[in-house]
């Protein structure tokens, strides 16, 4: 079968008589009365532009931006950017007739053209689709994203979405047939908000980048992020390898590479200082019989430990969330259409499997409703449970009823697999879940994702969906508090990460906060990244808008060393780049802008590196009061004062063996991990 991926958009041009290459970014087809569409090209040092389109188009807004945006009528339209420096760009752009939306199964293919809508809803599935029962020619089909950019093409489309949202199929067939479509669950629309109110946004500033750590130009795809001591650790898809590239950097250096099988993809890391790094995706094929959770393990050097695959042999089946347990083993969470342990109830239900430390699936566990109910995150708890935070159409909660389209949910389970307690929270609106992280020192459990309505009374409720951020009782499952972001354009949400001072989450917006703007020239033209840090209380104490550019940029994941924080993030349609490319960054170091001063969590001291082979250091350790390293005995093994800012530095002592220690200031401690 043949193949080919486009990765530049360039246009010759002529210019006094010669040929110069020019940027550009545009759609290869639209649709009939398509609009908010958008075009760019990349302009040289002290160039500028103006754009003009033909009679049966319409610009919007600005005409001398590198990026237009504009509608278009029912045929091919031309649009134009005449460069001061003499250079023109010239593109004719087709208008292709809509041909029915794909999801999984068989559907009518005429002859001619056509273009197919794909609600592609989760990131990293792998689609495929194939023209069968046709005469003549093979039909040649271009997949194209939901801006009209060209990705893939061939006599079939084989490819893991680079990202959620939606795509589109061209099928030019000398005759009619069908198409044979896996990989693609049917679409489920999102409730629209029933009311809105006005949040007073907070003031930001507009943050910056201080390091760029890596640039993969590849087709690539960001996933996932964690920290293994002093090492950042990432996972992305790279899409013409069709593998996993998991990397680890130190002190800003890369450390180790690791790679995938094909098409084994990633979505989720943890890391432990004891046992080494785990991660959980998906494997094997489009179809449903062939799709299996994926999980990998590698020790803290990037090399190879075991892989385990588990799934249904009558659904499709969605790895998400992974955490390791007390023993070395893991929980590996997700949800699934097929029967895990017990029938489908409807829709997908949710899932976990315990894995042993040799790779062996040993209990598992499944519930759901008849509608989706979906686990995207997990986290082991302080007290040896594993808590399940997902979302659901249902009723998954042990009391109350459904309150909106898709509501909250977290479930407790025991090491063995068995429910011990869910509670469902959500608004009218719509509620999504996103990722946890669990607070060793108060056990608490943050939760972010997206909502369009107030899941607490006086938060929010705008438009268009906004981030949260929550701190959940680990005992009572209550929320202690819920803090909602969000201008009045749309936002996405896609990581948290707890620091020695609070919680940080890391998302995009369409939108502006107060103190920065948004280059958007629409709600799907362009993303900002956002970052926000609360302390453990809920004070916001930094508010960051970036990427003040007129291009899409999605952040993905972000983690903490230390002071430093690092994201990882998607770059898309920019001039002479690849569909995506995926960055690793370091943020600029900025106060926070809350008069609120910036506490610890109660009853834990930070310490790094950890694990530790000759030394550390102590954070918010009491001012002159003794810091000590106990063993699992309670005896001291090294000790020595805080200084006047809490911190102190022990070496540890010769031969001490490895193991996991305490470290204890007053009534703060920390574990620590020794190699």
């Amino acid at each position: 079968m043949k193949k080919t991926l486009l990765l530049l958009f360039a246009l010759l041009a002529s210019v006094a008589g010669r040929a110069q290459t020019v940027s550009y970014n545009g759609p290869e087809s639209l649709l009939p009365n398509a609009e908010g569409q958008y075009s760019s090209v990349a302009l040289p040092p002290g160039a500028t532009v103006s754009w003009s389109i033909s009679a049966n188009g319409q610009l919007l807004g600005p005409t001398t931006n590198s990026i237009v945006r504009y509608d278009v009528g029912t045929t091919p339209v031309t649009l134009t950017a005449a460069l001061s420096n003499g250079t023109s760009v010239v593109r004719t752009i087709p208008i292709t007739p809509q041909g029915p939306t794909l999801s999984t199964g068989t559907f009518s293919m005429a002859p001619g053209t056509r273009q197919h809508l794909i609600n592609q809803v989760l990131r990293g599935e792998r689609i495929k689709i194939k023209p069968i029962n046709y005469s003549g020619a093979a039909p040649v089909l271009k997949l194209l994203d939901f801006q009209g950019r060209f990705l893939a093409q061939g006599d079939s489309i084989d490819l893991n979405t680079p990202i959620r949202g939606s795509y589109y199929v061209v099928v030019n067939s000398a005759s009619s047939g069908q198409l044979k479509v896996e990989g693609i669950m049917p679409f489920v629309p999102d409730f629209t908000p029933q009311s809105a109110s006005t949040l007073t946004q907070p003031a930001c500033t507009v943050g910056s980048i201080s390091a760029t750590l890596d640039l993969s130009l590849n087709h690539t795809g960001g996933e996932a992020m964690t920290t293994l001591g002093n090492k950042i650790v990432v996972a992305f898809y790279d899409f013409t390898l069709r593998k996993t590239v998991v990397k680890a950097y130190q002190n800003g250096v890369l450390a180790w590479t690791w790679l995938s099988n094909p098409n084994e993809y990633i979505r989720t890391l943890t890391a432990h200082p004891l046992y080494g790094i785990a991660g959980i995706g998906s494997s094997g094929g489009a179809l449903a019989s062939q799709d299996e959770v994926f999980v990998v393990k590698l020790n803290s050097n990037g090399v190879w430990q075991q892989t385990t695959t588990f799934g249904t042999a009558d659904g499709k089946d969605f790895g998400y969330g992974i955490s390791f347990l007390n023993d070395g083993s893991v929980m590996a969470t997700g949800f699934s259409s097929g029967t895990f342990t017990q029938a489908n109830a409807g829709g997908v239900d949710a899932i976990a499997a315990h894995i042993s430390t040799a790779g062996v699936v040993l209990e598992k566990l499944q519930f759901g409703t008849p509608e989706n109910d979906r686990v995207f995150g997990s986290q082991t708890l302080n007290n040896g449970n594993v808590i399940l935070f997902g979302d659901t159409r249902g009723q998954v909660g042990d009391t109350g009823t459904p309150r909106g389209a898709y509501d909250l949910f977290i479930t407790e389970i025991s090491p063995a697999g068995v429910k011990i307690k869910s509670t469902q929270y959500g608004s009218p609106e719509n509620d999504l879940a996103y990722a946890l992280v669990v607070d060793p020192g108060s056990g608490d459990i943050f939760l972010n994702g997206l909502t369009s309505g107030a899941i607490v009374p006086g938060f929010g409720n705008p438009q268009l969906q906004q981030v949260y951020t929550a701190r959940i009782d680990h005992t009572t499952h209550g929320v202690v508090w819920l803090k909602q972001l969000g201008p009045t354009e749309g936002q996405g949400a896609d990581g948290i990460a707890l620091s020695g001072t609070g919680v940080g989450v890391i998302f995009y917006t369409n939108g502006s906060f107060s103190g920065a703007t948004n280059n958007s020239l629409g709600f799907i033209t362009s993303e900002d990244m956002a970052l926000a840090l609360y302390d453990f209380n809920g004070n916001l104490l930094r508010l960051n808008q970036f990427d003040q550019t007129a291009e899409r940029i999605w952040a993905r994941a972000l983690a903490f060393d230390g002071p430093d924080i690092y994201v990882l993030r998607d770059h898309a349609y920019e001039p002479g780049k690849p569909f995506v490319t995926t960055s690793v960054d370091k943020l600029s170091s900025s106060q926070p802008l809350s008069a609120t001063t910036a506490t610890s969590r109660p009853g834990t001291l930070q310490i790094y590196p950890n694990p530790a082979r000759a030394a550390l250091t102590v954070l918010d350790a009491k001012a002159g009061a003794p810091v000590t390293i106990c063993d699992a005995l309670g005896r001291a093994v090294a000790t020595a004062p805080a200084d006047a800012t809490g911190t102190t530095r022990l070496a540890l002592p010769t031969g001490l063996p490895a193991g996991v220690y305490l470290v204890r200031s007053g009534s703060a401690t920390q574990r620590l991990a020794v190699e």
